[in-house]
């Protein structure tokens, strides 16, 4: 397991503001935790991870499981980012 100052959990990472946040705490120096349940299948995995290094993924979908799962992997965790999102809604005035 390597040390690393900060770590961060992203949620559903591969959405929404996911791509974006993911991107900035690596900028930022942490061991980055992506969660996508999509991540189950390796392609898709290779495929968001590709040029980022310092990036593990997460699979689950419980709440209580996707943080057991980061926190046997690192000691603490400093940021949550929790990009629960749903499609933007098409509302008419």
């Amino acid at each position: 397991m390597d040390t690393f100052a900060k770590s961060a959990l992203v949620t559903n990472s591969t959405g929404f503001a996911g791509p974006a946040a993911v991107a900035s705490l690596l900028e930022g120096g942490f061991q980055v935790f992506a969660h996508d349940v999509g991540f189950k299948d390796e392609e898709v995995w290779h495929s968001f991870a590709q040029g980022r290094a310092n990036l593990q993924p997460i699979v689950h979908q419980a709440p209580f499981d996707i943080v057991a799962s980061v926190l046997e992997r690192t000691p603490s965790l400093n940021a949550v980012i929790s990009n629960d999102h749903f499609p933007a809604a098409n509302i008419s005035p």
